[in-house]
C-alpha cells in the first residue's frame, strides 16, 4: 500500500508487535540460460539441463547433517547455486532416540499441555528442542459465552476488529513514529498543551509525574487535583482513518476525571471528543464533547486496584465522524455519530478522583495524515470561521493585519505542522485583541463608581480584580467569553441593589478655618455626625461643636444630626469653638475607706473598696517625695473593688497623670479598666517621661510617673494583680 505525501505513523509504547522480516537475495550459480535445465531430474538438470548451465559440484551445509527439515521432511539444498535435492519423508526406525535416522531431525515432539491464549487465538506451544512449533493452533470458539472462549477459556476477544487489526494492520501496513528509545532516562518530555507530535507527560513532579519503566508508563497521582496526564499526540488528523488500541489496568472507578479522552481541535484548541469515564462502582460510561455521560447496557467493569488489565481498541473515522471502541473483546459503542472533524491524539488523565494508580501499555496506532494541499483548505476555513465565533456584542475586534498575514503565507505552506504553526499565530493574535476588547467594554459598560456602596465594593473588586488571572489561562475564544460572561453575570448581580439608581447627593461643609470639602451619599441615604466630621479639619485645641445651614450659625439653623440626605440641604457650616478642659486632682488623704465601702470623693472620682477596704497609708517607699499614699494592694482592681472610678464625659478627652509604685511584688502593673473590666485603650503613654508601648512592672524602689490619654467612657485603676500604691492622680478634662 502506497503511504502518503506526509507519512504513515505507527505509535508503538510497550510490547515489541511490529517485526520485520527481511529476505535475504538467493545467489544464482551458472548461467541463466541454464535455468529450464533444472527441470530435468535431481541431479541431471543440475548439469545445466537441455540448455547446457554451467557444472557446479554441490556443496550441501545444511543444519540436519547437511539437510534442511521441518516437522514432515528433510532436503539439500546447494549452498552455491540454490538447487535443491533429495526431498524426502523422514524415516524413523525402532531405536529409542526418535530421530529421523536419515537427517536426524527430532519426529516426535512435546507440547505443554495448557494453552497459550492471545488475543488473536490459541495453542499449544512446544516444550522440546523445537519451540517455536505450535499445536492445535486455531481461532478462538465463541459461540457459548460470547465472552469466553469455548476452546482454551480466553476471555475478552469476542469480535473480528481488534483480531483484523492485529494480524494485519500491526505486521503488515505499519511505520514506528516512537518506541521505547523515545524515552530519556525513564523521563517522558514535559509540555504545557497539545500541539507537539509525540508522546509526553503534562507534569513531571515528585507529587505528579509519569513513570516509565519495562515498556509501561504509571500515572503517578497524590490524593488533591490536579491530575497527572499522559498525552499521546499525532498532531491534527482528518480525512482517513485512525485504527488502535491500548491496554489499560489498576483503575479505581469514580466519578472524577475522565481517565481516557480523545480530543479533537476546535478553533486549533483541544477539546474532548470522546470520553471513557466510570461510576463509583468501577461501571464504564462514554462521555460526549465532554459534556453528558451515557450509560452503555451490559458495560463491562474497569479493573480497579488489581494487576489484572483489559485491552481497548478503537477505529475512528474522520471523513464521516464515527467511532467504534470495544473493551475486553466487547463492543462498547459502534459507528457513534461524534462532533469533530479533526482528531488530535488520546488523553490519559489519572487525579485523586479516579485513579491511585494508573497503568497503560501497548500504545499502538496507525493513522495517515492528511495530505498537506487538503489541510491547507480545512486550515483556511477554521480561520475564516475564527470572526464569528466572537461574542455577538464585541464589535471592536480588528483582524485585519493578522488575518493579512495568515492569508499571505498559508497556501505556500508545504507541511501540516506549518499549517498549523500559521493557524496558530493568527489565532492567538485574535485571542489577544478580543480579551482587550472585552476588558474594554467591561470598563465602559460597568464602571466603578457605579460600585461604591460600602458593602458591595469589595465584591465588584473582587471580579475586577479576578479577570487579569483568569484571561492569562483563557486560551481559547470560548474560554475567554466564559469569563467575560460570568464577569457580567457576577457584576449585574450587584447592581440589582436599588440603592444605585437613587440620585447621588453633595453636600458641601464649609467652615471658617479649613476651607471646603464634601461629602457624596445616595438621595435617603442617613448621614450621621461622624460622617461629616470625617471630612472637617478641626486644629489642635478645639472641637466640633455642631453643623448649621448658615454660615453665621444662627439660631434656628442647626442641623439635627443624624440628617436624611435630600436635594434641599447640600451646604452645612461646621462650627468650632476651642475646647473647654477643667482639671480635677485626688486629694490623698482623704481616700480612706472601710471594708465593702464604695466612697465619693468629689465630683469625679470614686474609691471602691474590696472585702478588707482601701487606706490612707504614710509612705512605705523611701525618697518618692510623697508623704502618704492610697494603698489598693489588697487585691487585683476590678470593677467592684480595688479601684479608684472616673467618668470621661461623651465628646471629651483625657489627659491623665498617675504617680504609682508597689511595695515588694515584683509582678503587679498598673491596671486601666474600661466599664467591661477590660484593659482599656489608652494613647501617647509615657513612663517618667519616656514613650512606652505598655505599663511596665511598678517599681519597688521608687514612685513612677505615667501619663497617657483616655477617650470618653468609665474607667477604674488599680493594681493588675497583689495592688499598688497610689501617690498622686490627677485627671484633665478636654471637651
Amino acid at each position: 500500500m502506497r503511504k502518503s505525501k506526509i507519512m504513515k505513523a505507527l505509535l508503538v509504547f510497550g510490547m515489541s508487535v511490529v517485526t520485520a522480516t527481511s529476505m535475504v537475495g538467493l545467489v544464482a550459480c551458472g548461467d541463466n540460460s541454464g535455468e529450464s535445465g533444472n527441470n530435468g531430474g535431481n541431479n541431471g538438470g543440475n548439469n545445466g539441463g537441455n540448455n547446457g548451465g554451467t557444472t557446479c559440484n554441490h556443496e550441501y551445509t545444511g543444519a540436519y547433517n547437511g539437510y534442511l527439515a521441518d516437522a514432515n521432511e528433510h532436503w539439500r539444498v546447494c549452498d552455491v547455486c540454490d538447487n535443491e535435492a533429495d526431498r524426502a519423508a523422514h524415516v524413523d526406525g525402532d531405536d529409542a532416540d526418535k530421530n529421523c535416522d536419515v537427517c536426524g531431525w527430532e519426529v516426535e515432539h512435546t507440547y505443554a499441555t495448557e494453552w497459550t491464549k492471545t488475543p488473536g487465538g490459541h495453542y499449544h506451544a512446544a516444550i522440546c528442542d523445537h519451540t517455536d512449533l505450535k499445536s492445535e493452533e486455531g481461532a478462538h470458539v465463541v459461540s457459548t459465552n460470547p465472552n469466553k472462549c469455548d476452546t482454551c477459556g480466553y476471555e475478552g476477544e469476542t469480535s473480528t476488529g481488534y483480531k483484523s487489526f492485529l494480524e494485519n494492520k500491526v505486521t503488515n501496513d505499519s511505520t514506528t513514529l516512537l518506541n521505547e528509545t523515545f524515552f530519556v532516562a525513564n523521563a517522558l518530555p514535559i509540555f504545557d498543551k497539545w500541539g507537539t507530535k509525540g508522546l509526553y507527560a503534562s507534569d513531571n513532579s515528585a507529587t505528579h509525574k509519569v513513570d516509565v519503566s519495562g515498556g509501561k508508563a504509571s500515572l503517578v497521582t497524590p490524593d488533591k487535583e490536579p491530575a497527572t496526564c499522559l498525552y499521546v499526540d499525532w498532531g491534527n488528523v482528518n480525512g482517513t482513518v485512525v485504527e488502535g488500541y491500548f491496554t489499560i489496568s489498576d483503575v479505581k472507578g469514580s466519578n472524577g476525571y475522565t481517565a481516557v479522552q480523545f480530543t479533537t481541535s476546535v478553533d486549533g484548541k483541544d477539546s474532548e471528543l470522546f470520553g471513557i469515564r466510570t461510576n463509583k462502582g468501577g461501571v464504564l460510561k462514554y462521555r460526549l464533547d465532554g459534556k453528558t455521560e451515557y450509560d452503555v447496557t451490559g458495560a463491562p467493569t474497569w479493573a480497579s486496584g488489581t494487576s489484572g488489565s483489559i485491552e481497548v481498541y478503537y477505529k475512528y473515522d474522520t471523513t464521516s465522524n464515527k467511532i467504534s471502541v470495544e473493551i475486553a473483546g466487547k463492543a462498547f459503542v459502534t459507528d457513534l455519530q461524534l462532533n469533530g472533524n479533526i482528531l488530535k491524539g488520546i488523553k490519559f488523565s489519572s487525579g485523586s478522583g479516579n485513579a491511585d494508580t494508573f497503568a497503560i501499555d501497548d500504545i499502538i496506532a496507525v493513522t495517515t495524515p492528511v495530505d498537506v494541499s487538503t489541510y491547507i483548505a480545512t486550515v483556511k476555513a477554521n480561520a475564516n470561521a475564527v470572526m464569528g465565533k466572537l461574542h455577538a456584542d464585541i464589535t471592536t475586534v480588528d483582524d485585519t493585519t493578522l488575518k493579512a498575514a495568515f492569508n499571505g503565507a498559508i497556501d505556500s505552506a508545504t507541511t501540516n505542522e506549518a499549517c498549523d504553526e500559521l493557524y496558530n499565530t493568527y489565532y492567538n493574535g485574535v485571542l489577544g485583541l478580543y480579551k482587550d476588547a472585552i476588558n474594554d467594554k467591561l470598563t465602559n459598560d460597568y464602571d466603578s463608581s457605579n460600585y461604591t456602596k460600602e458593602e458591595n465594593e469589595p465584591a465588584y473588586q473582587a471580579v475586577i480584580g479576578g479577570l487579569e488571572g483568569k484571561f492569562q489561562t483563557a486560551d481559547t475564544i470560548e474560554k475567554a467569553t466564559v469569563v467575560y460572561t460570568e464577569a457580567v453575570t457576577a457584576l449585574d448581580a450587584i447592581h440589582v441593589d436599588s440603592w444605585y439608581d437613587l440620585q447621588d447627593i453633595t453636600i458641601t461643609i464649609g467652615n471658617g478655618t479649613s476651607g471646603n470639602n464634601t461629602v457624596t451619599v445616595k438621595e435617603g441615604t442617613e448621614v450621621t455626625k461622624a460622617d461629616l466630621d470625617a471630612h472637617v479639619t478641626v486644629e489642635s485645641g478645639k472641637k466640633i461643636v455642631g453643623y448649621y445651614t448658615d454660615s453665621a450659625y444662627a439660631a434656628g439653623t442647626e442641623v439635627t444630626l443624624p440628617l436624611t440626605a435630600s436635594a434641599t440641604i447640600t451646604t452645612i457650616y461646621a462650627k468650632i469653638e476651642n475646647l473647654q478642659s477643667a482639671s480635677h486632682t485626688l486629694t490623698v488623704a482623704d481616700c480612706a475607706t472601710s471594708a465593702n465601702e464604695t466612697k465619693t470623693m468629689n465630683e469625679f472620682f470614686t474609691i471602691i473598696g474590696g472585702a478588707k477596704g482601701v487606706k490612707v497609708e504614710s509612705s512605705k517607699i523611701a525618697d518618692t517625695g510623697y508623704s502618704k499614699h492610697i494603698s489598693l494592694t489588697n487585691g487585683k482592681a476590678t470593677t467592684d473593688a480595688y479601684a479608684i472610678k472616673f467618668v470621661v464625659a461623651a465628646g471629651s478627652t483625657a489627659e491623665v497623670t498617675v504617680v504609682a509604685g508597689e511595695k515588694s511584688d515584683k509582678t503587679v502593673k498598673l491596671a486601666v479598666l474600661d466599664s467591661d473590666g477590660n484593659a482599656a485603650t489608652i494613647s501617647g503613654l509615657t513612663i517618667d517621661n519616656v514613650a512606652a508601648d505598655a505599663f511596665d512592672t511598678l517599681p519597688t524602689t521608687k514612685a513612677s510617673t505615667y501619663k497617657f490619654t483616655l477617650s470618653a467612657g468609665t474607667y477604674y485603676i488599680g493594681g493588675s494583680g497583689g495592688g499598688a500604691y497610689i501617690f498622686d492622680l490627677s485627671v484633665t478634662v478636654n471637651s
